[in-house]
């Protein structure tokens, strides 16, 4: 199944669709909204990936929300692949997202490319593996859904950089760190003037586990990113930044 597929046929995506339709983008006088204005967010999720540029940038590469990139390139012990066709994987990744939630459904909603890393149990990585969300224009939206798991005693560095000209960049990341594993992150945000970026981080830490996450934001019209932390394990250790 092609991933731009999954909000046709994953029932999941069609229900998060309905509801986020039902209720539409909340008004400046919603609580947790309050001030932000969205009413020039364009909501018209891009269908392909379409021509990268020239030079494509080395990591891996999301084009309006597609893996367009950099899949030949991994180290040992992270794999890649696509959301699951029977719908496995989506309900996974749902588990780890907040209830009711606008960015959840939005996303859901208008999946354009869903996919999972996976760090295998003891292995450390000592390269930062690089995803860059670029591409799309001002009539389109953009919205990517990752989810990231970290094996028991692993160890990654991941940097997040999203320049993208989508008229709206949503991406959706869940990100599972096992027991005793240490998780370097960095995102930085430097998307088109014109552009609007809504992004929803959730990580889930394991007994023991380490993570040290720094976020810069420069570019974009509007820009909103939240990051929901979930402690399941007793000596947990977390910097965010």
């Amino acid at each position: 199944m092609q991933p731009n597929l999954l909000r046709e046929t994953i029932p999941a995506c069609a229900d998060a669709r309905a509801a986020f339709e039902a209720s539409g983008l909340p008004s400046a006088k919603a609580e947790a909204w309050i001030y932000t204005r969205l009413a020039d967010v364009t909501i018209n999720p891009a269908d392909e990936a379409g021509s990268l540029p020239h030079e494509a940038p080395s990591g891996l590469v999301f084009q309006n929300g597609f893996l367009a990139s950099g899949q030949g390139s991994l180290p040992a012990g992270i794999s890649l692949r696509a959301f699951d066709d029977e719908g496995d994987d989506m309900a996974t990744f749902m588990g780890y997202l907040p209830d009711d939630h606008l960015l959840s459904v939005l996303s859901l909603g208008h999946v354009t490319g869903a996919y999972v890393i996976e760090i295998a149990d003891n292995t450390k990585i000592d390269d930062v593996l690089s995803l860059h969300f670029i591409g799309g224009d001002h009539n389109s939206s953009s919205h990517p859904l990752l989810m990231i798991r970290l094996g028991k005693d692993s160890a990654c560095k991941i940097a997040e950089h999203h320049h993208s000209k989508s008229a709206l960049s949503a991406p959706v990341i869940a990100i599972d760190i096992g027991e005793n594993a240490v998780f370097d992150h960095v995102k930085s945000q430097n998307d088109d003037t014109q552009a609007h970026h809504l992004a929803l981080t959730v990580m889930k830490l394991a007994a023991k586990a380490d993570v040290n996450s720094f976020t810069t934001a420069m570019g974009g019209a509007l820009g909103r990113h939240e990051t929901h932390i979930h402690l399941d394990g007793e000596e947990t250790n977390i910097a965010l930044s």
